[in-house]
């Protein structure tokens, strides 16, 4: 390990070093960028001395170098090299920043609870880049890096942004992106991004801006989202609409369904003033909580679906649980769209309003009243008009009776409280014709389904039914 330039006169000197190496010294001591060949990311199988840089050479120069070669505070600024060995740097701090861009580094860099002022990757391909517990001081660039490994930053604190915009990750059967607890204190751009293989973690981890694109990320059972906070959203992914799917990839992990990126998400869009937007988020955090509770019911110890009477019941109780939920989502969405019940009320109404109507004009409708049914004068319109409830109003002694009118007809049976008279004056009869049947029968079922709707809106309203 060089940790002096005695150290290097000991190898020979510059004689031992490569050309690339004595121009990287030589810019870094006077606190100048290193520009190699074009600048480019050298093709691999390019070994060439005026390109490479030896990973001992360069982390003795990370670390300041020493007495004899002093690294400006700007760090070190290389570009189009290609680094051979292992750029180990781990429990160190690099002196200034640090800048390796369009560089090859096939064995990757350890930078293990590392202390740095700035990281620039940017252009670079990479084996792997192991930060866990890393500080940054700064920002981390690792935009258009290509890794052919994991990207580790669990634990890792990032005082500025970290940006992976155009970023490719090759990972298979690990991690690609491991960023457990990690936190940013301002942005977290994740534009374009390919994760070719592999999964992205963000379990606990916080960001200040989250700048994505929703696309970007893998699909379900590659993306872990529980414990993922974020400050604000920026861009235009900034929909409930495109927000949705993203949590449900990254909510869902080993068969376990978690709510918590639907509720932050929702408090998120309130902050920003979204309303209506956290309510959709809401809801369906709730419709996706309900439906793994019920999944995870036909299960038993052994993993199996289970036989017999316990399965039955299971069942049945998975029927009852899927009855209830679809109420409540299309009554009031779980309470966090409460007028919707009144748009119901509204179909509901709609639909009464038909056979009420068909019952009138076939002529199966009669005055709610005993007096006036055992009465001589509707006995004898009864046995010879095709529609005596409509003729009564036009004989004498029923010309002031109430006025038949199929949608004041229609709310009295379907909204609770509300008495217009028309059920108080006009009852179908079920011997006249078969809209009269029907409608004697529906009555009961458009009461019974005002009731309930009316009932849950209600609640939603008024908070019984808790909505965050």
């Amino acid at each position: 390990m060089i940790k002096t330039w005695q150290d290097i006169e000991d190898r020979g000197g510059q004689a031992w070093l490569t050309p690339a190496e004595i121009l990287l010294i030589e810019a870094s001591k006077s606190g100048d960028p290193c520009v190699l060949g074009d600048g480019l990311c050298p093709e691999e199988g390019n070994v060439q001395g005026s390109l490479t840089v030896r990973a001992e050479v360069l982390r003795y120069l990370v670390l300041g170098g020493c007495n004899v070669v002093q690294i400006q505070d700007l760090g070190v600024h290389l570009w189009g090299a290609c680094i051979t060995g292992e750029l180990d740097l781990s429990f160190a701090k690099a002196k200034g920043a640090l800048g390796l861009l369009n560089c090859r580094i096939d064995q990757g860099i350890q930078a293990l609870q590392t202390r740095f002022e700035m990281l620039n990757l940017s252009g670079s391909s990479i084996s792997l880049l192991n930060a866990q517990s890393a500080s940054f001081h700064g920002d981390v660039f690792l935009r258009d890096t290509r890794t052919n490994g994991p990207v580790r930053l669990n634990g890792a604190t990032i005082g500025g942004q970290l940006d992976l915009t155009g970023a490719h990750i090759h990972a298979p059967n690990r991690n690609a992106l491991n960023g457990q607890r990690l936190r940013v204190e301002r942005g977290f751009f994740w534009r374009n991004v390919t994760v070719s293989a592999g999964a992205v973690d963000l379990n606990s981890a916080h960001v200040g801006d989250l700048v994505d694109d929703v696309t970007g990320w893998p699909p379900k059972g590659r993306l872990i989202l529980d414990g993922f906070t974020y400050e604000r959203i920026s861009g235009s992914s900034t929909r409930a609409s495109k927000r949705i799917a993203w949590l449900e990839q990254g909510s869902e992990w080993n068969g376990y369904f978690h709510p918590q990126p639907f509720t932050h998400l929702a408090q998120v869009f309130r902050d920003l003033g979204h309303d209506t937007d956290a309510r959709r988020v809401l809801a369906r955090r709730e419709q996706l909580a309900r439906r793994y509770e019920r999944h995870h019911m036909r299960v038993v110890p052994d993993g199996s679906l289970g036989l017999g009477f316990k399965s039955i019941w299971r069942d049945l109780k998975r029927g009852a649980l899927f009855a209830a939920d679809q109420l409540l989502r299309l009554t009031v969405g779980y309470g966090h769209h409460p007028f919707r019940s009144l748009w119901l009320l509204v179909a509901l109404v709609c639909a009464a309003m038909v056979p009420a109507q068909k019952a009138w004009e076939e002529g199966s409708m009669a005055p709610n009243a005993a007096p006036v049914l055992v009465s001589q004068d509707w006995r004898q319109l009864a046995g010879t008009s095709e529609n005596p409830a409509r003729d009564w109003s036009a004989v004498i002694p029923g010309k002031d009776w109430e006025t038949f009118y199929a949608p004041a007809y229609a709310s009295d049976l379907v909204i609770p409280l509300v008495d217009l008279g028309q059920t108080d004056a006009w009852a179908p009869s079920t011997e006249r014709g078969p809209w009269g049947w029907h409608l004697w029968w529906l009555r009961w079922l458009f009461t019974t389904a005002g009731w309930i709707v009316t009932a849950l809106g209600a609640a939603a309203i008024t908070g019984i039914i808790r909505r965050d």
